[in-house]
């Protein structure tokens, strides 16, 4: 069965026999946030409605059955987003910007990765001294002094040596990666052949161990390990946003998933604190005390005076209008602060924008487009934010 291909928040439905009962449980265990799914018996005849949530990316249910979530934005704006997150700070997307689905980012980003690994190889792995303590019939190293003492009879010598080593994280770590790559269905057959000629060109100088993408950041790098540093962050990438899920005898489900919802607030947080003016100062995730602790998206406050000028709530789902729930949050935000500016914060325009000025407090929705160039859409927010400054 070919993938099925849906959009954010968007639905598809297919027959029910193409998928079975155990597999829809398992979307339901495994993906409820990501995806929706339900039963519809009518005339046309029993159907699975299958839609997406606030996630964008590939789910490899079993060997047979995938799903591909694409973004309601331009891929270039959610890789230009992806550059603001604190992982790939500075990182630049060029070679991999001009596509229209994220299925066909997705798999360049695989061969990126399998053609810097393949040049790699041709021009030399890193190597590295590795500690090992080892029971041999010859001295090599330093005798391990403690452990001969404790077997005097022992006929084999105790030994500790350093040995250089293409057998280090460095390598591991892309290693494991292009494992999980092949494990999935998410690459095209030229892209396949790719990742496994680099996956094969590693098999036997370096062992296979699970890492995360945390083992990719804040990592040493010297002048011979240097070049490493791009390598990790695409295998960062990659182990970041993949979530195997492992089972006693059965291959493991694969998935690759940006939560878009979070990404969109970290991107506008990350926007505001580089092009606010001087005077203002962003806190994202501010604490306070409503009854019980609540963090508020964002908050701006005066430098000099420590005055709140700004509650800033970002809300990625669509809707009309805004709820009475969000309207109710956001002011109540505003009184604990006594702030005098509430903002609500959508990616596109609502049917009925708010602008309600009941008492002191004034409450706003304003847009911080995702549909055009992400700067322009900038400016254009924070010139509405601040308007009345």
């Amino acid at each position: 069965m070919p993938p099925i291909k849906l959009k954010e928040y968007q639905s598809q439905e297919i027959p029910r026999e193409s998928i079975s009962y155990d597999l829809k449980e398992k979307l339901c265990r495994e993906y409820s946030n990501q995806i929706e799914i339900d039963l519809i018996a009518d005339r046309k005849g029993d159907r699975w409605r299958i839609t997406a949530q606030g996630y964008v990316g590939y789910i490899q249910v079993s060997q047979d059955f995938a799903i591909f979530i694409e973004p309601k934005t331009p891929i270039k704006n959610v890789l230009a987003m992806l550059e603001y997150t604190p992982e790939f700070k500075g990182f630049k997307f060029p070679e991999l910007a001009n596509f229209d689905t994220l299925q066909e980012f997705l798999n360049s980003l695989a061969a990126l990765l399998a053609n810097r690994v393949l040049e790699k190889c041709r021009r030399g792995l890193y190597r590295s001294y590795i500690s090992q303590n080892e029971t041999l019939e010859y001295v090599r190293g330093r005798i391990d002094i403690p452990k001969a003492i404790q077997k005097p009879w022992q006929i084999k010598i105790p030994c500790q040596y350093q040995e250089n080593t293409y057998d280090n994280e460095d390598n591991q770590i892309i290693f494991y990666t292009l494992h999980r790559i092949l494990r999935s269905q998410l690459c095209s057959e030229n892209t396949q052949i790719k990742v496994h000629k680099a996956f094969h060109a590693l098999q036997g100088y370096v062992n296979l161990y699970p890492f995360t993408a945390a083992d990719c950041r804040d990592r040493h790098y010297s002048r011979l390990n240097q070049d490493y540093r791009y390598l990790h962050l695409l295998c960062q990438f990659f182990l970041d946003r993949t979530a195997p899920t492992h089972k006693q005898g059965q291959r493991s489900s694969f998935s690759f998933l940006i939560d878009m919802a979070s990404l969109y607030e970290t991107f506008v947080a990350a926007w505001l604190k580089r092009h606010l003016p001087l005077h203002l100062r962003l806190y994202k995730q501010y604490s306070i005390q409503i009854g019980l602790t609540c963090a508020i998206d964002l908050v701006i406050k005066d430098i000099q005076s420590e005055e709140c000028k700004f509650i800033l709530d970002t809300k990625y789902k669509v809707k009309e209008t805004v709820s009475a729930q969000d309207l109710h949050q956001v002011r109540s935000y505003a009184i604990a602060m006594q702030c005098p500016e509430a903002i609500l914060i959508y990616p596109q325009d609502l049917t009925k924008a708010l602008d309600h000025k009941p008492d002191t407090i004034r409450t706003r929705s304003l847009t911080f487009a995702l549909d055009d160039d992400l700067d322009q859409c900038g400016q254009s927010f924070l010139a509405n934010i601040c308007s009345n400054l």
